[in-house]
């Protein structure tokens, strides 16, 4: 996965830019937004945000991954 791409950052994003995006999008798209087919869609992309954002700003798993 490129959790880059996800968060739409550049590969040399400091932790900083990181949270700041993941903010951004995570507000954007909080399943308690949407209905229906959109809420899944929003459920699966919250999930995906989170899953970059962790892996991104914690170096040990960044480093495993």
């Amino acid at each position: 996965r490129d959790y880059y791409k996800i968060l739409g950052v550049r590969r040399s994003a400091n932790k900083a830019e990181i949270l700041k995006a993941y903010r951004k999008l995570a507000i954007k798209w909080h399943p308690d937004k949407y209905e229906g087919e959109d809420k899944k869609k929003a459920e699966k992309m919250f999930i995906d945000i989170a899953a970059a954002k962790e892996v991104l700003t914690d170096q040990g798993l960044y480093l495993s991954s």
